[in-house]
């Protein structure tokens, strides 16, 4: 875990040592709910952190790191688990202006997630802890608006495809501020 976070912040800090010498970048927070819909995962909050660069003025990239906390669910075996998530993503926009302030895109990416599931069986009082590397695939559609010359809000809902041994999926839902620099 600690090379993943280290090598996910080189990632974002070349990224913006690259994209100082040209074009616009902005850097954010986002705070989420990511809701299961595949059933085998758990309801999570969430926190990130993101980077944009537009690499014209209607295709925008964007490198977040995003940690899912961890809830619990209940499952079909008689048991309790906890589920938390980190992830590392890159996505990229297109920009529809629908006015001088208001954006929507659409938006698609991947990345590399850290599942990180803990399983408590009731019969036996078992505790199991796994953690799993995955890769991830999102899909999903955003919305901002530019409430002055430097900073921005933003909504976004994607589709998240894990693939993993179950294969599962969310829908993560995001409020973000991003500061344009």
């Amino acid at each position: 875990m600690k090379r993943i976070l280290l090598f996910a912040i080189i990632a974002m800090a070349s990224v913006g040592a690259i994209s100082a010498q040209k074009g616009k970048s902005a850097l954010g927070l986002n705070v989420g709910f990511a809701p299961s819909i595949s059933g085998y995962t758990a309801n999570n909050m969430g926190v990130g952190i993101k980077y944009q660069y537009f690499i014209t003025d209607v295709i925008r990239a964007e490198a977040d790191i995003d940690y899912w906390f961890m809830a619990k669910e209940e499952d079909n075996f008689h048991s309790s688990a906890e589920q938390a998530l980190f992830d590392v993503s890159v996505n990229f926009h297109y920009l529809f202006h629908a006015s001088k302030n208001f954006n929507i895109y659409p938006l698609v990416g991947a990345g590399y997630a850290l599942d990180m599931y803990k399983h408590e069986i009731e019969e036996t009082e078992e505790t199991c802890k796994h953690k799993h590397p995955e890769f991830l695939i999102n899909a999903g559609i955003g919305a901002e608006y530019s409430f002055s010359e430097r900073f921005s809000l933003g909504l976004e809902v994607k589709y998240q495809y894990v693939t993993t041994t179950s294969q599962w999926s969310r829908l993560p839902i995001s409020l973000g501020i991003a500061y344009k620099f």
